[in-house]
C-alpha cells in the first residue's frame, strides 16, 4: 500500500517555517561559504590568536547575523514580486520579476565576492571609501586589472546571474520534492541558528565593553584595552557586511583640544598677484640657474649610500649626494602619490578633507606651484612624467598656466627611458633660456616591472605570490631584491639625464634635486607597499640638492617635501611665495626646533601624525588611537611611549589637533580661500 503525502502545514508556525526553507538554504549556503573564506584566506579575525574564544564566536555570529538580514530583507521582496505577479499575471510581469531577482541577487553576489576579492588582495574589505576611490580612478585602475582577474570577474559575474535564473525556473519544483515534515524541520533549526546568532552578537556587544583585559601590538609594543581591540577586529576583519555598515556609523576624528601649556597661533595669509609677491626683485640681474628635479617614486631613503645603504643600488643619486648637499632625516608629507607627488612642488600640506581628497576640476582653492613662480621670473617650464596624472585626479591640481609643457604616458605608466628621451629632447630645444624640468620617473612603484631584457642587477624572476600589501614573509629578501633592481633602473634613467646636461653645457648652471614621493614598507609593521600607515619606513626619502649656491655636506636637520620649493626660489634668489607652507632649508634663520606634519588618507589608512624634536606621535582616526615614538632611541618605531609618557603625547596631541583643524577650517570655508592661502601654525 502506497505512502500517502503527508498533509499540508495548517498552523501559522507550521506555515512560517515551511516558507523559511528557500531563505534559510539560501543563508545556510551563504554562511558556510563566510566561514570558508574566514578560513582559508589570511588576516581575518579568526586567524588573530589575540582574539579570545568567546569574542572568536561573537563576532563570527555578527556576521551571520547581517547575513541573516539581507535573507530577510530578500525573503520581503520575494514576497512583493509574487504578489505583484499574483495582481498582474502575465509574461510582462513575470519577466520584470525576474529582472529584479537577478538584479538584485546578482548585486549582491557580486559586491560579496568582490569585497572578499579585495580583502585577499589588500587586506581590506569593500566600504564607501573603496568605493570612492576605484570610482574616481576607473580609468587608471582598468589598466591594472590583468586576464585572470577579468577571468574570475566573468565566471563570478556568469555565476551572479545564472543562479537566480535557475532558481526561478527549477528552485520550486525541488522544493515541492521536500517533505513537508523535513521542510519544517528545517526551518526551526535555520530560525534556531539565527536566533543563537543575533543572542550571541548582543552579549558580544555587552561583553567586549566590560572587558578589563588588555591585548599586546607586539610591533610596536602597544597596549590596547581588550574593548577596542575587540571593535577594530569587529568593524575591520571580521566580515564583509560588518565592515561595510560600520564604516558608514564610525565617527573617527579628534578628540577634544582640551588645554596645554603650549601655545600656537594660526597665522592667516592674504592672496596676493604673482607681481605682488616679485616685488622688489630685480628679475633682470637675478641670476638664474636651471632648475632639474627628479622625482622616483617609492623611494625609501636607506637605500642610497648616504641613507645607510651597504650597496650601490642608486650610484647616480649617490653621485649627486657626494657632489651636493643630503638631507638625510627627511620625510615625504604623505604616504600616497596622489599627496605625496604634488605636495613639493605647492609646498602645501595634503591635509584639505576628513576623507579621501579627490582634486576638484578646476579646483576651487588657491594653489601656486614653484613653476608658475619660476615662469614669471623668465624661465621655460616642463614636466616630463613616466605616470599618469589622471591618478587621483591630480591633472586638475598640478597643470597650471605656469607649466608650457607637459609630456606624459596616457596609460598608467611608461617605460622611464621614454621619460628621460622626451625630457632630453626638451632641454635640447630650449636654447639658452634658464628652464625648470621636473621628471617623474615610475618603475620603483610596485610591482617593480623592469623592460625585458634588462640584465637585473639584484633579484630573480619571482616564483612565488604577492599582493600590492603582502608578500610571505620569508621571501623578504627576494622582495628587496626586485625593488632594488627597479631603484637601478631609474637611477639609470635619470643618469643619462644627468650626462645629457654636462654634454650640452648645462651642468655646472643646473641645480639638480633628487628626491622620491614616498617610501615602501617591507612588513617591519606587518603590512607592505605604501599608500597606508605613517610609519617612517613609508616617510623617509632621500632629499638632496646639487649646483649653484649649494655648499655640499650631510645635513642632518629636519627636512620634509614641503620645503622643496621653498628651497629652489631661495638658492636662485627668489623670496618664498605667501602660499607655500614650507621652510626654506638654506635659510641662516631655520627654526632650532622643527614641527613636521604627515598625512594619509586611503582605503588602508586614516591617520595624521606630527614629529616634533624627535617625539613621534601617529593619530589613526578610525581606531582612535595614538601612538607616540621616539625617533632618536627607536628609529624603527618598535616601542609605544604614549602610555609611559602621557604629558608629551598629549602635547602633540594637542599641536597636532590644532593643526588638522586649521587645514580642515581653511579648507570647508569658500570666503576664506577665496580671499586667502592656506594657514601657518606659528608655534610659540
Amino acid at each position: 500500500m502506497p505512502t500517502p503525502e503527508p498533509a499540508a502545514p495548517t498552523t501559522a508556525a507550521s506555515r512560517f517555517f515551511h516558507a523559511v526553507t528557500p531563505f534559510g538554504i539560501a543563508w545556510v549556503l551563504l554562511s558556510g561559504l563566510h566561514v570558508l573564506l574566514s578560513r582559508f584566506i589570511a588576516g581575518t579575525a579568526v586567524h588573530d590568536r589575540r582574539v579570545p574564544d568567546w569574542a572568536q564566536l561573537t563576532l563570527g555570529a555578527t556576521e551571520l547575523s547581517l547575513l541573516a538580514a539581507v535573507v530577510a530583507a530578500a525573503a520581503g521582496i520575494e514576497a512583493l514580486l509574487r504578489g505583484w505577479e499574483r495582481r498582474k499575471p502575465g509574461a510582462g510581469s513575470r519577466i520584470g520579476a525576474l529582472a529584479v531577482r537577478v538584479s538584485l541577487f546578482a548585486g549582491f553576489l557580486l559586491t560579496l565576492g568582490a569585497s572578499w576579492g579585495l580583502f585577499q588582495a589588500t587586506g581590506h574589505f569593500i566600504d564607501h571609501r573603496t568605493i570612492h576611490f576605484v570610482v574616481s580612478n576607473r580609468h587608471t585602475m582598468m589598466e591594472y586589472v590583468d586576464g585572470t582577474q577579468l577571468a574570475r570577474a566573468a565566471v563570478l559575474v556568469a555565476l551572479a546571474v545564472a543562479i537566480p535564473i535557475a532558481w526561478t525556473k527549477w528552485g520550486p519544483r525541488l522544493l515541492a520534492r521536500i517533505p513537508d515534515r523535513i521542510r519544517g524541520s528545517f526551518g526551526r533549526i535555520v530560525v534556531t541558528l539565527v536566533a543563537f546568532c543575533v543572542v550571541a552578537t548582543i552579549a558580544g556587544e555587552a561583553l567586549h565593553g566590560r572587558a578589563t583585559d588588555t591585548v599586546i601590538d607586539h610591533f610596536v609594543k602597544a597596549r590596547y584595552p581588550l574593548s577596542k581591540f575587540y571593535r577594530q577586529r569587529r568593524d575591520f576583519v571580521s566580515g564583509p557586511l560588518v565592515h561595510f555598515l560600520m564604516a558608514g556609523v564610525r565617527s573617527g576624528g579628534d578628540p577634544a583640544l582640551g588645554a596645554s601649556a603650549s601655545r600656537a597661533e594660526i597665522q592667516r595669509r592674504p592672496l596676493v598677484t604673482m607681481d605682488q609677491a616679485l616685488a622688489g626683485v630685480d628679475l633682470k640681474s637675478l641670476r638664474k640657474p636651471n632648475v632639474v628635479i627628479v622625482q622616483i617614486d617609492s623611494v625609501r631613503s636607506d637605500h642610497l649610500r648616504v641613507g645607510g645603504s651597504t650597496r650601490d643600488v642608486m650610484p647616480n643619486l649617490d653621485a649627486i649626494a657626494r657632489e651636493g648637499r643630503a638631507f638625510v632625516d627627511a620625510v615625504s608629507d604623505a604616504t600616497h602619490t596622489n599627496y605625496a607627488t604634488p605636495s613639493p612642488f605647492s609646498s602645501n600640506y595634503p591635509m584639505r578633507s576628513k576623507e579621501i581628497h579627490v582634486y576638484p576640476d578646476p579646483p576651487t582653492y588657491p594653489r601656486v606651484f614653484l613653476w608658475d613662480v619660476l615662469k614669471a621670473a623668465g624661465y621655460r617650464t616642463a614636466i616630463a612624467s613616466s605616470q599618469d596624472h589622471r591618478w587621483g585626479n591630480m591633472e586638475a591640481y598640478v597643470h597650471t598656466d605656469g607649466v608650457e609643457t607637459i609630456l606624459q604616458p596616457f596609460k598608467v605608466t611608461q617605460d622611464d627611458a621614454l621619460t628621460v628621451d622626451s625630457a632630453i629632447k626638451w632641454v635640447e630645444g630650449v636654447g639658452d633660456a634658464p628652464f625648470l624640468l621636473v621628471v617623474n620617473l615610475q618603475c620603483p612603484h610596485w610591482p617593480w616591472n623592469v623592460p625585458q631584457g634588462w640584465t637585473r642587477p639584484f633579484g630573480k624572476k619571482r616564483d612565488f605570490g604577492w599582493t600590492f600589501v603582502a608578500f610571505p614573509g620569508d621571501k623578504t629578501t627576494e622582495v628587496r631584491n626586485l625593488y632594488a633592481d627597479a631603484l637601478a633602473y631609474s637611477d639609470q634613467q635619470a643618469g643619462r639625464l644627468f650626462e645629457a646636461l654636462k654634454k650640452l653645457g648645462r651642468w655646472d648652471q643646473t641645480i639638480v634635486v633628487a628626491t622620491s614621493d614616498h617610501g615602501e614598507a617591507f612588513l617591519e609593521h606587518g603590512f607592505a607597499g605604501h599608500a597606508s600607515r605613517l610609519y617612517q619606513e613609508c616617510l623617509k626619502v632621500p632629499l638632496v640638492f646639487r649646483g649653484p649656491g649649494v655648499e655640499p655636506g650631510v645635513d642632518s636637520r629636519p627636512a620634509q617635501l614641503v620645503d622643496l620649493a621653498p628651497s629652489v626660489l631661495g638658492l636662485i634668489g627668489l623670496p618664498s611665495h605667501p602660499s607655500f607652507q614650507g621652510f626654506n632649508l638654506f635659510r641662516p634663520d631655520f627654526p632650532a626646533v622643527r614641527t613636521r606634519y604627515t598625512v594619509a588618507q586611503t582605503a588602508f589608512a586614516m591617520q595624521c601624525a606630527i614629529e616634533r624634536g624627535g617625539l613621534k606621535l601617529i593619530r589613526d582616526q578610525e581606531l582612535e588611537l595614538d601612538l607616540m615614538f621616539d625617533l632618536r632611541s627607536d628609529p624603527g618605531e618598535t616601542t609605544d611611549l604614549s602610555q609611559t609618557h602621557a604629558a608629551a603625547a598629549r602635547d602633540l596631541g594637542w599641536r597636532l589637533s590644532v593643526w588638522r583643524q586649521a587645514q580642515l577650517d581653511y579648507f570647508s570655508t569658500p570666503e576664506r580661500y577665496r580671499k586667502e592661502y592656506p594657514p601657518v601654525i606659528v608655534e610659540k
